[in-house]
């Protein structure tokens, strides 16, 4: 798990034997080959644009003098946010104002946990298209590990305030709607408050078991609550 969008990947070989033939190494990001900095022990690399959260994979090919080919694969992810909370209870949120979901945030409360967990938060490049009647205001909201709460998590979702105002919708208006990835549905989540000043909707939530979540202005009746996106 990185913070950083641009983090620096660092490839590190060794051949006691023939040796390394460094003009053989390749690398490819996400399937796309990049030009590390090749020396005599290891490489290095750092993304020029920052990568979208999610998970990324590299791999590196090498061979050694006798023609002898290795191939490594690392797969990383890029969130936006990770703090261990545990039974004490605790918070993560997207502090940094130029990262997309910036003021997500999840609060658990003592004795929500059993032990510590790892939680992180992350932006959805690519997010399943909203129900008919619902224009999407704000990022899509990922928030991991997939697990259930012994008591509500309190949770906040950012939208942006010009995308309500375009489709007339007053901000106290907005929905929250959650994307449960195993059923391929979107679902209204009952809101707990809107904070019209901070641009954020917040709700209670007892499990983050494959659902992502994002907010959207209503502009037509839905015909159902759970609608196949």
């Amino acid at each position: 798990i990185a913070l950083d969008p641009k983090p620096k990947l660092i490839a590190t070989y060794s051949d006691a034997g023939s040796g390394v033939k460094l003009s053989t190494f390749q690398a490819t990001l996400d399937g796309a080959a990049v030009a590390f900095a090749v020396g005599p022990a290891k490489a290095e690399f750092t993304p020029q644009t920052p990568l979208a959260d999610g998970p990324h994979t590299f791999v590196v090919t090498l061979s050694d003098n006798l023609g002898n080919v290795a191939q490594v694969t690392s797969v990383f992810r890029i969130v936006a946010s990770a703090t261990a909370i545990g039974a004490g209870g605790g918070s993560t949120a997207i502090t940094d104002p130029t990262r997309s979901g910036f003021g997500a945030s999840i609060v658990i409360p003592e004795a929500a946990l059993a032990q510590s967990v790892l939680f992180t938060i992350e932006h959805v490049a690519n997010p399943a298209t909203y129900p008919a009647g619902f224009i999407p205001s704000g990022v899509v909201v990922d928030f991991n590990p997939s697990i259930s709460f012994s008591q509500p998590a309190t949770i906040a979702i950012p939208y942006d305030p010009a995308i309500a105002q375009a489709a007339g919708v007053p901000e106290t208006a907005l929905k929250l709607l959650k994307f449960d990835v195993a059923l391929n549905l979107w679902v209204q989540v009952p809101v707990l408050f809107i904070d019209t000043s901070a641009n954020l909707i917040y709700a209670k939530v007892t499990e983050l078991i494959g659902v992502q979540f994002g907010v959207a202005a209503q502009i037509a009746d839905p015909t159902e609550s759970a609608v196949e996106a």
